[in-house]
């Protein structure tokens, strides 16, 4: 099982501190079912905000179609209603 003294002291240190149990990873579903009640009021909470966020500010082919906001990041102005989806998306851009 282990390759060499060393691993086999380390595996045996871990589980004299109860750290021989614990997985390496968690499935979705398994980690979700070890939240307590804080963490899935956390996890909520940031679910609603992320909804929020993506529901203000919508993004189609690259291009901006939220109508409040009339200039990207960058301070470039945009026309959304001029703007057709997918109409840059086979132009040879080099950034």
């Amino acid at each position: 099982m282990f390759t060499d003294e060393n691993e086999a002291e380390m595996a045996e240190k871990g589980a004299e501190h109860g750290h021989a149990d614990i997985p390496t990873f968690y499935t979705c579903d398994e980690g979700l079912s070890a939240l307590t009640q804080e963490g899935q009021a956390t996890l909520e909470r940031l679910e609603g905000m992320l909804a929020q966020s993506v529901s203000q500010q919508y993004h189609m082919a690259g291009v901006r179609t939220e109508e409040t906001k009339a200039e990207f990041e960058d301070g470039m102005e945009v026309d959304a209603a001029a703007m057709e989806a997918g109409q840059f998306e086979d132009a040879d851009v080099e950034h």
